[in-house]
């Protein structure tokens, strides 16, 4: 089973629009994203940095495979661990990332 990468919540979002998902409302920190087709909702904290249960159970709610998950989030960002490539900025370690091609 591949890897849960470390994303945001707006990367997750993002990831989700690819299925479908729309966000719809927001209640206190908490983002609501219905999918009208698969008549689904989502519910998801809005946090810089998604727990890896959390990000699990978003999976199961939108009833989305690991696989397909992080296809779309290599399809939108060209890369997986955007929490390691910003620990590597701060480091001044990213060069070597970035000229490899995987620019956030």
């Amino acid at each position: 089973m591949p890897r849960l990468p470390v994303i945001s919540a707006k990367e997750a979002i993002k990831a989700l629009e690819h299925f479908g998902f729309k966000v719809y409302r927001q209640t206190g920190s908490h983002i609501h994203l219905w999918n009208e087709e698969r008549n689904l909702v989502v519910t998801m904290p809005n946090h810089p940095e998604l727990a890896k249960g959390t990000l699990i159970s978003i999976l199961k709610q939108a009833r989305l495979e690991r696989k397909e998950f992080i296809a779309a989030i290599k399809d939108r960002y060209g890369y997986v661990n955007s929490a390691l490539v910003a620990r590597l900025r701060t480091l001044g370690l990213a060069g070597a990332v970035l000229k490899a091609g995987r620019t956030p």
